[in-house]
């Protein structure tokens, strides 16, 4: 469905070339009460170190919105997290999606890859076809 690149990870190969001008950085939303809470969106800090980085001009987009609250997923079994994300995601009000870019993703932390896929799934749906993720762990 998507390419991973795990930054933290020892054995990721992460290659220079997955970013280009056209590709915006487009980092996993939280719900507005869970950023309340926590004060920052990891995914937008990763997003935003990435490009101070690499020097590039790159894009931060939010193409992707929580629709609704789902709980922490830090407890949950593999079955459990994809039940947990369902229809949790939309595309953000007035996107216009380019169909011929890629569009990469940033996580945080890639374990089941529940939220990946569904954010994933969201931008399939309206026509996307190169979605890649970016995270900065695998747990």
């Amino acid at each position: 469905m998507y390419t991973v690149f795990s930054i933290g990870s020892p054995t990721s190969a992460f290659p220079e070339t997955a970013f280009t001008v056209a590709s915006p950085l487009d980092p996993l939303p939280l719900h507005p009460t869970t950023e309340r809470e926590r004060g920052y969106n990891q995914s937008q800090i990763i997003a935003e170190a990435l490009k101070e980085s690499l020097c590039a001009d790159l894009r931060i987009e939010k193409l992707l919105i929580r629709t609704r609250y789902t709980r922490s997923q830090t407890e949950l079994n593999k079955v459990e997290r994809v039940i947990n994300v369902e229809r949790a995601f939309a595309l953000a009000p007035r996107q216009k999606l380019e169909f011929d870019k890629k569009y990469i993703l940033i996580d945080d932390v890639f374990t089941t890859g529940a939220t990946a896929n569904a954010c994933a799934q969201i931008l399939r749906k309206a026509g996307v076809s190169s979605i890649e993720l970016i995270t900065f762990g695998h747990g």
